[in-house]
């Protein structure tokens, strides 16, 4: 999965930057069409469908079309005793009475205005006066007088309207944000809700800004060390269910030996010296093996506490591990062993638990000599390169099996898979392996039926 390069800031960045855009263009919008109203196009009067108000004038009253007139914004006045008794359509002038027509209608004012045209009634006190505005006045008029009003309800309806997409898009954008950081963050809930219920193969699987990726990361980094630990912590259970068996296994053949030989020098008052003898002989043999798995067992428990602290001091290595061999080296000569040493003369110094030391690399020479048979070639290769010891010790004896390989560092496992055996307490190895790594060092085997069995130890 790519990892997003995008950053939670962004999403502010362009969200201001989006604000801004959406205020201008919503000002310039506004402003253009409130601009357009008041200015609107000299032929917008015409577009209307207005006619010229010579055709509307008649010779004669009676023929003039009041409907024409209207439309076109004028009116009629039926005057009656020089009073205006009655309006048709909207008088837009401020003459109330016409006692004096002539210069009423003559006037340069209401000229320059209006057409007008005065028809006589059908007595002399009455008259209609027909006044239509000129097309430039009604221009004049429709743009800024009669149209004022309107234009202040269009000014405030646009602002609304401005106002409303302003706020519809400031909302989808915070919409968007809100779901694009949201989302992830449900996710990850949902995650640390399945891990406090102990669900720890859960996984957070999506990619979304930098920080949250960053989250989610160390969320599946967490998981994975705590899955680790559970398993290790299942595997340290399983292992001391086995080691209370295994060892309840062990110590229950010697104890049983025990109390039958103890038993049988108490009931058997007859027996004779040499038999006693032997019997004493078989309890103590049995309790130095008893003794041995107590001992054992007391070493594993101790070296798996992770309290449990080296006593390292400085040593060279070289004459620790020839003292290991000369201690050994009568068991080897009677066990029939051909020996081989690459020792180099010079000092490898290094910094080790000199007691625990001797334990691990004794277990190793011991295991060799238990399991392999007369004849058998054990060799011991020291080498310092790179500020790297490396130890070698190998035999040429009957090997491992194949099955037995992967977990011959696992506690109360043996080489000769028989439980039943009445040497080893199946903890040697482990017991090496864990001193191996408290000294920070590693330790490998190899092995292969009828070919021998390697183990490397590499200290850094």
């Amino acid at each position: 999965m790519k990892n997003n390069k995008k950053s939670i800031l962004s999403i502010f960045i362009a969200n201001y930057v989006m604000t801004i855009v959406v205020l201008f263009l919503s000002i310039f919008i506004f402003l253009l069409v409130v601009i357009s109203q008041y200015y609107p196009k000299l032929n917008s009067i015409d577009a209307e469908g207005l006619m010229k108000n010579e055709k509307i004038f008649k010779s004669n009253y009676s023929n003039i079309n009041k409907n024409d007139v209207i439309k076109n914004r004028g009116w009629i006045e039926i005057i009656k005793d020089k009073k205006i008794d009655k309006v048709i359509g909207d008088k837009k002038d401020e003459i109330k009475d016409y006692n004096n027509l002539e210069n009423i209608i003559n006037d340069a004012q209401l000229k320059e205005k209006y057409d007008v045209k005065a028809y006589r009634g059908k007595s002399d006190k009455d008259m209609y006066i027909v006044k239509i505005p000129k097309k430039e006045y009604l221009m004049e008029d429709y743009d800024y007088q009669s149209k004022g009003e309107r234009i202040k309800n269009f000014i405030r309806v646009a602002l609304i309207l401005c106002i409303v997409f302003i706020l519809l898009v400031m909302t989808l954008m915070a919409y968007v944000s809100i779901k694009a950081i949201s989302k992830p963050l449900r996710k990850i809930q949902q995650g640390i809700n399945e891990m406090t219920k102990g669900n720890y193969s859960v996984r957070l699987n999506f990619n979304t800004y930098k920080e949250i990726n960053g989250i989610k990361d160390s969320f599946n980094y967490m998981v994975d060390e705590l899955e680790f630990i559970e398993k290790e912590k299942e595997e340290s259970e399983n292992s001391k269910k086995r080691i209370v068996t295994s060892i309840s296994h062990d110590i229950k053949t010697p104890i049983t030996s025990i109390m039958g030989y103890s038993k049988a020098l108490i009931d058997k008052k007859e027996l004779k010296e040499e038999e006693k003898s032997l019997y004493l002989s078989y309890i103590y043999n049995k309790t130095i093996r008893l003794n041995y798995l107590v001992d054992e067992l007391f070493s594993f428990t101790k070296l798996d506490n992770p309290n449990y602290k080296l006593n390292k001091e400085n040593h060279d290595f070289t004459d620790f591990l020839r003292e290991i061999i000369a201690f050994y080296y009568g068991d080897i000569e009677e066990k029939g062993f051909d020996i081989d040493i690459q020792i180099p003369e010079k000092e490898i110094n290094l910094n080790f638990d000199y007691k625990e030391m001797e334990r691990a690399l004794g277990n190793l020479i011991v295991n060799s000599l238990k399991y392999n048979p007369s004849g058998t070639k054990i060799t011991f290769i020291l080498k310092e390169y790179d500020n790297v010891v490396k130890l070698i010790i190998q035999d040429d004896g009957i090997g491992i099996k194949k099955d037995f390989v992967d977990s011959i560092f696992s506690e109360f496992v043996r080489g000769d898979k028989s439980r039943s055996s009445k040497e080893g307490s199946g903890l040697g190895l482990a017991i090496t392996k864990r001193i191996i790594e408290l000294h920070d060092g590693i330790i490998t085997v190899e092995s292969e039926e009828d070919k021998g069995t390697k183990f490397t130890i590499i200290f850094t």
